[in-house]
């Protein structure tokens, strides 16, 4: 069974001086003075043949509450528990009794129950109280600008030679396996581009750089002339639809393969000026089929 309100407000409600506990006071007096969004709430909560008999579970203000909670505070299941029980400003908040708080498990089956649906209608009453009040309209967009590690490393050209290289022997070990053996035959140069770019990324002076990129282009050049052969391979082939599709796939790496080493022998060897968008979009092409 489960109401959609506490039945009785505590005598015991207390918020810390903290500045998060005087913010979560003032969010409860939001909530307070918006309804609707337990009625809101209740719709997903409530199921209609639900039978007034049994224990009490969670009220639906106290489940809204928490599921506010967990989202602000960017906690997990466990955590969230955790602080309920511990925290008597996060229990006096969601209205959980903090000496009987709910399970892990308990909150995750109740707040899951939520849906983007119904999220999304609690944000818009809450949006509808603040333009009423003039805080905030609701009109412009706000984006997100935290930087976050990524494995995306940084569009250098010895690390795109290297991408090439490295992506251009994995697709000729798959040429390799649907080749008769007799017929095809390629050496791999990943070790060496690697050794090369490592060598460029932490050397100093654009002449010693200079020498070690020649020497990075010649590698990527016969790797590039290797699967060029392969392509051409299809009649020694002993499964004829996976090199079709191993064909299309290394027509459109040698294509961009070709556009790096150009740009990379501008740059480098020529001095230059390659413009950033073409970089970054052969780089946005490469991410897409390594």
């Amino acid at each position: 069974m489960r109401e959609a309100h506490n039945p009785q407000a505590s005598i015991f409600e207390f918020y810390g001086e903290h500045e998060t506990g005087q913010q979560l006071k003032t969010i409860s007096a939001i909530l307070d003075a918006n309804p609707t969004i337990i009625n809101v709430a209740s719709a997903v909560l409530i199921k209609p043949n639900t039978k007034e008999i049994g224990r009490n579970g969670l009220t639906v203000e106290s489940i809204v509450r928490a599921g506010l909670l967990k989202q602000m505070m960017g906690l997990t299941y466990e955590e969230l528990s955790f602080y309920l029980q511990d925290s008597v400003s996060y229990s006096t908040f969601a209205r959980i009794d903090h000496l009987n708080g709910p399970s892990k498990t308990c909150l995750q089956s109740c707040i899951s129950k939520i849906d983007a649906t119904t999220w999304e209608a609690i944000n818009r009453i809450l949006l509808a109280d603040s333009a009423a009040k003039g805080i905030e309209k609701g009109r412009m967009v706000r984006i997100d600008s935290t930087v976050t590690e990524s494995n995306i490393h940084e569009p250098t050209d010895s690390s795109l030679l290297w991408d090439c290289v490295r992506v251009m022997v994995r697709q000729l070990y798959r040429f390799k396996d649907i080749l008769t053996p007799e017929t095809f035959y390629f050496c791999d140069r990943s070790r060496a581009a690697k050794k090369r770019m490592n060598n460029i990324a932490y050397m100093r002076g654009m002449k010693k750089k200079v020498k070690l990129y020649q020497s990075l282009l010649k590698h990527t050049k016969e790797t590039r002339d290797y699967l060029q052969v392969a392509v051409t391979k299809q009649h020694h082939t002993i499964k004829p639809m996976i090199f079709i599709v191993l064909e299309q796939e290394a027509r459109t790496l040698l294509a961009l393969t070709e556009k790096i080493i150009s740009q990379t022998e501008r740059r480098v060897l020529n001095d230059e000026k390659v413009p950033i968008r073409t970089k970054f979009l052969v780089f946005l092409s490469l991410i897409r089929i390594s």
